[in-house]
């Protein structure tokens, strides 16, 4: 009887325990070649530079993100012809009882702005929206299994639903090549 109560004490003991364990997960690979040169050569034309490293992320949260950043000669949404393309990706771990799909999916869920109107995008995926920002940078998230895929384009010379279309291909590129 007092090894049975033991256990049973023992197995709420290591609820707390497991409710409050963190497993980052592994760090994401270089983003920059996940995208063809073909497509940056189409989306952003005369490219000068692409930049890429690691997003410094809550080390409490289970989340670790990399991401590219490829531009073009002046500053975009100023100068005419600037173009700007970012894309990050984050992978994510475990924290306590929801396991990496699900603070995925959550992840997800939480992307948009402010007062920004948000639209879905059902060919990328369940959950998967894009919104504009107030400089017309057009973002696009969606997810992939644990990884959640944030792209922003900014190229004042297309329209809008251009824009929108060039940043799902970029989306889409990332997705199949995770």
């Amino acid at each position: 009887m007092i090894a049975a109560l033991g256990l049973l004490a023992g197995g709420l003991g290591a609820v707390p325990a497991v409710d409050m364990a963190l497993v980052p997960p592994p760090e994401p690979g270089p983003v920059c070649p996940l995208l063809r040169a073909e497509l940056l050569d189409l989306m952003v034309p005369g490219r000068v530079s692409a930049e890429e490293g690691t997003v410094d992320l809550d080390p409490d949260r289970p989340f670790r993100g990399a991401w590219c950043l490829v531009r073009t000669a002046g500053e975009p949404g100023t100068d005419p012809g600037a173009v700007s393309l970012g894309v990050t990706v984050s992978a994510t771990g475990r924290k306590g009882w929801d396991g990496p799909l699900a603070l995925s999916e959550l992840a997800l869920a939480d992307r948009g702005f402010l007062n920004s109107r948000v639209f879905r995008l059902p060919e990328l995926g369940p959950g998967s929206r894009y919104w504009t920002g107030r400089d017309g940078t057009v973002y696009v998230a969606t997810r992939l299994a644990t990884y959640v895929i944030v792209v922003d384009y900014l190229n004042l010379d297309l329209p809008p639903q251009r824009r929108v279309e060039a940043a799902v291909l970029a989306a889409r590129e990332v997705q199949a090549k995770l």
